[in-house]
């Protein structure tokens, strides 16, 4: 499930449509504004494609995807500038039972020092997101129906509506702590110069507090990427998927 705005970034819709979601096994666009080209799920006129809106179209999505698709196993929501390598998502899902209540992403602490409000994990929306078949009936059939606190960040929403019905958060990062999952861009998490500053988001906003850059940014069986747009997106597919290093 991507959610793209049309209006504005149809290109973008266009790039994941023609690179890594034609290997997903059923790939939706949720948005406003029809395309003969993409298979498209239209958002209510009255959730136009604003911030402020962003939980209600993520939430319409899900709901849909339930009533129609729910005998899938895996659910992907990613923004349409996220790059997803979809072998390595679903190598990674083999190891774990769709029928649990589980739910995979980058995952981030809002208020690590607990001042104010309880620390709370939580799963970046823009490096994308996946529950199990399970997560999606506890979201859809448990969760959103409850009266629930709605903050500006749709990604905090879905984490707070799924610890109320117990759906598990699962660490996805590989055995030396490096990222599957990424907000980022490589060239955004210090593997170019100049380095970003530590106290950037992205660092400070870490579930872990041990985060390297560079080489080490990210895992090497790393599945997504987030601020791909174009034409980065056609960059990365053709690093990955077109450039083979010569062996003797």
């Amino acid at each position: 499930m991507v959610l793209s705005d049309l209006r504005e970034n149809s290109q973008r819709a266009l790039n994941v449509n023609n690179t890594w979601g034609k290997r997903c096994d059923k790939l939706l666009f949720i948005t406003s504004r029809r395309s003969f080209d993409l298979d498209v799920v239209l958002i209510p006129e009255s959730l136009p494609e604003t911030r402020d809106t962003l939980w209600d179209r993520v939430t319409f999505g899900f709901s849909y995807v339930y009533s129609h698709y729910g005998n899938f196993d895996w659910f992907l929501k990613a923004d349409d500038d996220t790059y997803v390598v979809m072998e390595n998502l679903k190598l990674f899902l083999n190891r774990y039972n769709a029928q649990d209540g589980l739910y995979f992403g980058c995952m981030f602490l809002r208020n690590r020092d607990g001042a104010g409000m309880a620390p709370l994990s939580y799963m970046s929306g823009g490096a994308g997101y996946i529950l199990s078949k399970e997560a999606l009936r506890l979201l859809v059939k448990d969760a959103l129906p409850r009266p629930h606190s709605i903050t500006w960040a749709e990604d905090i929403n879905m984490a707070l509506c799924l610890k109320n019905v117990n759906v598990t958060s699962v660490d996805t990062r590989d055995s030396f702590r490096r990222p599957r999952f990424n907000p980022l861009l490589p060239t955004s998490m210090g593997l170019t110069l100049p380095k970003v500053h530590h106290d950037f988001w992205y660092y400070s906003h870490q579930y872990s507090e041990r985060i390297e850059d560079g080489p080490n940014c990210c895992a090497e069986s790393a599945i997504t990427f987030h601020y791909a747009v174009e034409p980065l997106m056609d960059i990365v597919e053709f690093f990955i998927y077109h450039l083979s290093p010569y062996q003797r």
